[in-house]
This record gives C-alpha cells, sequence and structure tokens, in this order.
C-alpha cells in the first residue's frame, strides 16, 4: 500500500482541526468581552451627560 499521499493531507486535517479546537476558547472569550462592553455600553451611556458630572 502507498501511504505516501494519504497521510501527509490526514495530518495536515488534523493538525488544523486540533489549532482550530486548541484556539476556540480564546474565540469564546473575546466574543464573551465584546459582548459584555456592548451591554454594559447600552445601560451605562447616557447621551448629552458630560463626563465631570455624576
Amino acid at each position: 500500500m502507498d501511504y505516501g499521499k494519504t497521510l501527509p493531507v490526514t495530518g495536515a486535517g488534523v493538525s488544523a482541526f486540533g489549532i482550530y479546537i486548541g484556539q476556540l476558547w480564546l474565540i469564546a472569550v473575546a466574543v464573551g468581552l465584546v459582548a459584555a462592553g456592548a451591554v454594559l455600553m447600552k445601560l451605562t451611556f447616557r447621551r448629552g451627560k458630560k463626563a465631570d458630572h455624576s
């Protein structure tokens, strides 16, 4: 059997998928931080209110 052509392709696919899964938590954290920032801005921003007034 000639494994010379199938192993590199399979190995590359497994490697790429492993990197994707390994970095998925980082993407989830980034999306969560952006969502939290958007909610914070939506709840706390007041149009026309100056920064020096509380």
